[in-house]
């Protein structure tokens, strides 16, 4: 009658009979999946219907922005100032649209992807992440130390910097200018760990479960100014889990963060000399 919580319970009259007792376990075993199934079901729906109402919002904000500015160009007499700074907020709108929607692609193709691995050494993986994040460090006036144990990994070269990227990129937004950031990697066990470490705003323990949904954001107000959406950390750890990995999230706030994911090694990966840098 759909009440999957009901059980068959054993009683004195039917323990004798062998084939009723395994009957009944296996009815209970079968109503016990059943009930998971439906709950990981509700789950996914909820998860769902918060995903959409999450994206009409982001994406309701700044299409009201530009359709308001884009009205008062066609429908005003404006001098030239007023005119540019009209035009600059269309732009800045329409580039945060542009990366929201090229974002929420990324998200998507990662979670129906497989990836294509190469051994690639771990030298060359923070040289590049170096040239790569030194207009963001400019940007936002923060310091990058590289401590780097050189060592070969298997992953996605493409993939493995987007994620350090964008971990680099984040710690940066939520330091204070002339703070350092870190990336560190290291050996661990039968794997190689990369961390990226701040001394920034810290995040608060109830959002450290959430921080890795899409669309959500611990301040919106401050994460939207600086154009994001609340995508980046989930598109990160996708990125680790197609690399048999998650993020490890440890912060406090006030202090900093550490976030962490891991790699396999190659086969033939040898130690050598660390890579240290700082810019």
């Amino acid at each position: 009658e759909g009440n999957f919580n009901m059980r068959v319970k054993e009683s004195h009259g039917i323990t004798s009979s062998t084939e009723i007792t395994e009957l009944s376990q296996s009815f209970n075993t079968m109503a016990d999946y059943v009930e998971d199934y439906i709950e990981q079901l509700k789950l996914a729906t909820q998860n769902r219907d918060n995903f959409i109402a999450d994206f009409t919002h982001e994406l309701k904000t700044p299409l009201t922005s530009v359709i308001g500015y884009a009205d008062m160009l066609r429908s005003y007499e404006m001098e030239p100032k007023q005119r540019r700074e009209c035009a600059d907020l269309i732009y800045k709108e329409g580039s945060r649209l542009e990366a929201l929607s090229l974002n929420l692609l990324n998200l998507i193709v990662l979670k129906n992807d497989e990836i294509k691995t190469v051994n690639i050494k771990t030298d060359i993986i923070a040289d590049d992440i170096k040239k790569s994040v030194l207009f963001i460090l400019k940007k936002y006036g923060v310091k990058l130390k590289l401590n780097v144990e050189k060592a070969e990994v298997n992953a996605e070269p493409s993939l493995l910097k987007t994620l350090l990227y964008n971990l680099i990129d984040n710690a940066c937004k939520a330091s204070e200018s002339g703070k350092p950031v870190t990336l560190t990697g290291y050996v661990d066990s039968d794997r190689y760990r990369f961390c990226v470490t701040d001394s920034g705003c810290g995040i608060a323990e109830d959002d450290l479960a959430k921080i890795t949904e899409p669309f959500y954001m611990v301040d919106k107000s401050r994460s939207r100014s600086m154009g994001g959406a609340g995508l980046g950390l989930s598109i990160c750890n996708e990125i680790a889990k197609l690399h048999g990995s998650t993020l490890e999230i440890v912060s406090e706030v006030g202090k900093g963060t550490d976030i962490s994911f891991t790699v396999s090694l190659a086969d033939n990966s040898e130690e050598s000399e660390d890579f240290e840098d700082e810019i």
